[in-house]
């Protein structure tokens, strides 16, 4: 309502006064977009299991990993 009687000369309608709806700033917008975005990381965390490194992969990291630091051997799969 304010909207209409700071841009408007003329009294208002009756759909001015029924769909007296606020609208959202451009930031308000966004922090909606950025909560849905939140809710929507925190399902999918809390909805998918967390499974061990398979050991394959664990081995090979370790070999990597002390190469790099150790220089141990050089046979790497």
């Amino acid at each position: 309502m304010d909207k209409h009687i700071d841009t408007s000369q003329f009294e208002p309608k009756i759909a001015d006064i029924i769909n007296n709806k606020p609208q959202l700033s451009i930031y308000d917008i966004q922090a909606q977009e950025r909560q849905q975005e939140q809710l929507a990381l925190l399902e999918y965390h809390e909805s998918n299991e967390v499974i061990p490194m398979p050991d394959h992969i664990h081995e090979l990291l370790e070999r990597l990993e002390n190469k790099r630091t150790l220089g141990g051997d050089d046979n790497l799969e």
